[in-house]
């Protein structure tokens, strides 16, 4: 059975808005870096095919899903920050 190239490079539900998401999180997540711009663009891949693809709460609670991890790292992140500034203020 042959593929279907359409379905694996330019999907119906990656293209539906007139922009397919792949461009859309290039241009919205490359300003972040590693691990964060994934979590965005997955985020925004999910939340770009939510009531076209599979089913609708399923991506929204995936969209829901890495955004909460989003804000689990940079909390951590916050921490980490505080931690070091105390200790540079105690050392100095």
């Amino acid at each position: 059975m042959p593929l279907d190239n359409n379905k694996i490079d330019h999907p119906a539900h990656y293209m539906d808005g007139g922009i397919e998401t792949i461009d859309y999180i290039k241009a919205k997540c490359m300003k972040d870096n590693g691990y964060m711009g994934y979590l965005r663009g997955n985020a925004l891949k999910y939340l770009s095919r939510a009531g076209i693809k599979d089913d609708t709460i399923q991506d929204l609670k995936k969209v829901l899903w890495f955004v909460n991890k989003m804000i689990s790292e940079l909390e951590v992140n916050n921490e980490d920050i505080i931690n070091q500034s105390k200790k540079w203020i105690f050392e100095w």
